[in-house]
């Protein structure tokens, strides 16, 4: 068996060692198809503290009365050698003589049943708790032996596990951009081989370390950072007016100060004057500012009937204009919740929504700093980050500006 597949089956164990700690001497409960029993239950409560069940498929528990001596505690001690039999090709699944001598059951009538899909739901229950790194690990050997390849057809199984650790499916309009494959050393993205579940669920891990290393949220001025994590700007990103002018306040009077009269001068000049339609991002030289570009984001009004999905697509704009520019390392000023009267939660929603699908169709490599100057915005992208990446594949729908029914 391959090392990593072992680090990572350790680890597995390591996590049903904690649920062990919590159950005591309960029956361990596996999931199995449901053709084969459609009695449901759930997991026990999480043993971390958590008060709803875990996330899980319906199960059956096997008692001591059908399985005697089935506990979590003894099971444990065989996930490691079952699994390794059947990975090393041994049959397709352990004796039911080794059943019997392993889980202390002198009973023939349950083993003969038990042999059939042991393997196969001990096989998934390890799946279901392995988090998504360790589970790209153990697909390696997976992939690798023959024997093994339906868990690489299996749908459903990889169904439940994109709710699990993503909070759903991933947007079927990603399958048809040309996006960049990640080499795991074996054709992952081959229909031949794996099932498009598989597929999206290893496409949602890539996307979600992307927007996790890219997308930066910090405290601070945005007249004043030269650096994102040590690599220096070459980008600003900031609300301003239709207009492009200097109101001497906010994030645009902090980035007019750090740029100096040159910028002032141009966008005051009688060939670039004029005003921009709302949802617009102009780029312009960065002057003084110490960075190779500006770019100049008007952002809607609360009062417009469509404010939020424009202030998505203003968003969009603005990251599309970094991409063109070729800027790898920008900093960004949360759009319209200032003087504009969007909400800071809702804002902060709809922005890192819009940055979260710019990255996942066009797959930019760089560093992305939303710099927040008032703690109440700092507060509203921290929370709402961590909502992305809670439900990474899940679409909510843009909030509405009506008072009575802001999420309708």
């Amino acid at each position: 068996m391959a090392v990593n597949t072992q680090s990572s089956l350790s680890e597995a164990r390591g996590k049903l060692a904690d649920l062990d700690d919590h159950i005591a001497n309960s029956p361990l409960e596996l999931p199995i198809d449901s053709e084969l029993d459609t009695r449901s239950a759930t997991y026990p409560p999480d043993p971390h503290g958590g008060s709803e069940p875990l996330n899980r498929p319906a199960v059956s528990t096997l008692t001591h009365d059908e399985l005697p001596a089935y506990t979590l505690s003894k099971a444990l001690g065989t996930v490691d050698d079952v699994w390794a039999e059947y990975v090393n090709g041994l049959g397709a699944g352990p004796s039911v003589k080794s059943l019997e001598e392993r889980w202390g059951s002198s009973r023939g009538d349950w083993a003969t049943g038990l042999a059939v899909w042991a393997v196969e739901a001990v096989g998934h229950t390890i799946l279901l708790f392995l988090d998504a790194p360790s589970l790209d690990s153990v697909l390696q050997s997976i992939q690798a032996t023959p024997s093994l390849s339906g868990y690489l057809q299996d749908g459903a199984l990889w169904n439940k596990l994109l709710q699990l650790h993503f909070g759903g499916e991933r947007a079927a309009e990603l399958r048809s951009l040309p996006l960049p494959v990640r080499d795991r050393g074996w054709d992952w993205t081959s229909s031949d081989r794996t099932c498009v579940e598989l597929q999206d669920f290893l496409r949602s891990a890539d996307e979600y370390a992307q927007f996790e290393r890219t997308v930066v949220v910090r405290e601070g001025n945005i007249g004043w950072i030269d650096d994102i994590e040590g690599t220096l700007l070459d980008g600003i990103v900031f609300p301003t007016n239709s207009y492009l002018t200097n109101n001497h306040v906010g994030a645009a009077g902090a980035v007019f100060r750090r740029a100096g009269e040159g910028l002032l001068g141009f966008v005051n000049d009688p060939s670039f004057r004029g005003s921009r339609p709302v949802g617009s991002a102009v780029v312009t030289p960065a002057f003084g500012a110490g960075v190779n570009r500006l770019i100049h984001c008007v952002g809607p009004h609360i009062s417009y009937p469509d404010c939020y999905e424009l202030l998505a697509s203003t968003y969009e704009n603005a990251m599309t204009a970094v991409a063109l520019e070729n800027l790898t390392c920008v900093t960004m000023a949360s759009i319209s919740t200032g003087s504009l009267d969007v909400p800071c939660k809702e804002g902060a929603q709809v922005a890192l929504r819009a940055i979260q699908k710019f990255l996942r169709a066009n797959h930019w490599e760089g560093k992305l700093a939303i710099v927040c100057y008032e703690r109440r915005v700092l507060r509203a992208f921290t929370d709402e980050k961590r909502a992305v990446l809670e439900n990474f594949n899940a679409m909510p729908p843009f909030p509405t500006n009506n008072s009575m029914f802001p999420w309708a």
